[in-house]
């Protein structure tokens, strides 16, 4: 596959690009809209799945410095996509906001999730996609939409799969997400009263 002539001619220009989710074409996900919004991209002018890439990002709280640079170049390619009609869809999570609906995918920043999307019942694969956060560009990005490498490796089918893992077909995955948000927030003095509270009542 080839980079279009816009996006050659745009690469030049990324070092001084400084692209905002507000001002470019990617969806801000929340635990409310993430399902419907990857769902009603499928229309019926849609020729086959829905190609969605999904970054699951944060600040330095939960990222440790991890996520900004690979936040800044998705966030650039997203105004090189806009230019060409084969680019997927782009939404973004931002963990530190959304800390259940990351924690029911049992998935932590950073990382981006490929999605396949299809009206169900078909079923909609998913990709796990990581990167070096150290030296990750958008052009990177770019490449890896022009030879969609991420196909090269097995979609994922655990149990966590956010649309047709055994979590999600039980109710557990938001089950998770809030118990894994509470002990996260729970201080380390309380959570010993509790485990000393239910090891005197059994």
């Amino acid at each position: 596959m080839r980079f279009s002539a816009v996006t050659l001619l745009a690469l030049p220009l990324l070092a001084a690009a400084r692209a905002k989710a507000g001002g470019s074409n990617i969806d801000v996900l929340s635990l409310d809209n993430w399902r419907s919004t990857l769902l009603n991209s499928v229309t019926p002018s849609s020729t086959g799945p829905e190609e969605w890439w999904v970054l699951l990002t944060a600040g330095n709280k939960t990222c440790w410095g991890n996520c900004e640079r690979l936040t800044r170049a998705f966030n650039e390619s997203a105004l090189l996509f806009k230019a060409d009609p084969t680019a997927p869809h782009m939404g973004l999570i931002n963990c530190d906001h959304q800390p259940v609906l990351c924690h029911s995918w049992t998935a932590g920043a950073p990382l981006m999730y490929i999605f396949e999307v299809n009206k169900p019942p078909a079923r909609t694969e998913v990709h796990i996609h990581g990167f070096n956060t150290t030296t990750v560009t958008a052009a990177d990005m770019v490449k890896l939409h022009a030879t969609k490498s991420w196909k090269e490796r097995p979609a994922y089918e655990g149990h966590f799969h956010p649309f047709h893992g055994t979590a999600q077909q039980f109710g557990l995955d938001l089950a998770t997400g809030w118990v894994i948000w509470a002990f996260n927030i729970l201080p380390n003095w309380a959570f010993m009263i509790l485990i000393s509270f239910v090891s005197r009542t059994m």
